[in-house]
């Protein structure tokens, strides 16, 4: 089977959305785990106070 340009150009616009979506993926769960870090440091000071 010989790919003609049209397929090759599919190929590698569907490689670069592939990458693209990982990318988001991985900005998005490290703000997400960011935030839940924060949120679990917010806790931790606030249960210190509370039982001093």
């Amino acid at each position: 089977m010989k790919k003609t340009k049209g397929q090759v150009s599919v190929e590698f616009f569907l490689l670069f959305v592939i990458i693209i979506s990982i990318l988001a993926i991985i900005l998005f769960f490290s703000g997400e785990i960011q935030n839940i870090v924060l949120y679990i440091t917010k806790y931790q000071q606030a249960s210190s106070v509370a039982f001093r």
